[in-house]
């Protein structure tokens, strides 16, 4: 998987919930991408070591 698939499926797992929640999940999940690659690392490698998108949803719908 690479990040616009991750973000893809993490964008639909999340449908339903508050936008701004959607929004700050996103942004997260987008500057993890964007710090590991400019540490050098593949995009798919970084979405493999990403929590699965459902689960990530899953505690968003949680708050903090």
């Amino acid at each position: 998987m690479n990040k616009t698939e991750y973000m893809n499926k993490l964008k639909q797992e999340l449908n339903g919930l508050p936008a701004a929640v959607i929004e700050d999940t996103l942004w997260s999940y987008e500057a993890k991408f964007v710090d590991a690659m400019l540490a050098g690392r593949d995009e798919h490698e970084i979405a493999a070591s990403l929590p699965p998108a459902h689960l990530v949803a899953a505690q968003s719908g949680h708050g903090p």
